[in-house]
């Protein structure tokens, strides 16, 4: 497995961190889902927060209710209060939707394919570029001295 982090974006109260882990598995689905879970759980353990800034949405969800514990059931009856057909952002927050089970977080291989160095189109270089005009190839600026009617601070 190869892991690595970084700091995006950093708040008073703490800081947010992105972490990429890659890895073979013949399970790709299982693998990532794993991982996911190990990582949140750690997280969890160690007083992390399970906020984003994008949100909790669907991959976080499934942890919303043992991240808040009572909490969580004052958060679904306040959503049920407030939007009492379900047709708010249905299924996420770990909350019930009306409309049956999310969809299925995508594994790797339900994402589409992202183009190589091969499918991209060529970047144009200097010798692709039109030539830019310089100073030789612009028009002459007519001067007070060709009759081009130069008004001066005495009006004529």
């Amino acid at each position: 497995i190869a892991a690595s982090a970084h700091l995006s974006h950093s708040y008073t109260d703490g800081a947010c961190l992105y972490f990429t882990f890659a890895g073979r598995s013949a399970d790709p689905e299982r693998y990532y889902r794993e991982a996911y879970d190990a990582v949140t759980g750690a997280t969890l353990d160690r007083g992390g927060a399970l906020s984003h800034h994008h949100g909790v949405g669907l991959n976080r969800g499934g942890y919303m209710r043992s991240y808040l514990g009572p909490a969580f059931d004052v958060l679904a009856a306040l959503k049920s209060a407030l939007d009492p057909h379900g047709i708010l952002n249905p299924g996420k927050l770990g909350l019930p939707s009306p409309f049956g089970d999310p969809p299925a977080v995508p594994g790797p291989r339900d994402l589409p394919a992202v183009p190589g160095p091969r499918d991209l189109p060529a970047v144009p270089g200097p010798r692709d570029l039109p030539a830019v005009s310089g100073p030789r190839d612009l028009p002459a600026v007519p001067s007070a001295g060709d009759g081009g009617g130069t008004a001066t601070a005495g009006g004529v």
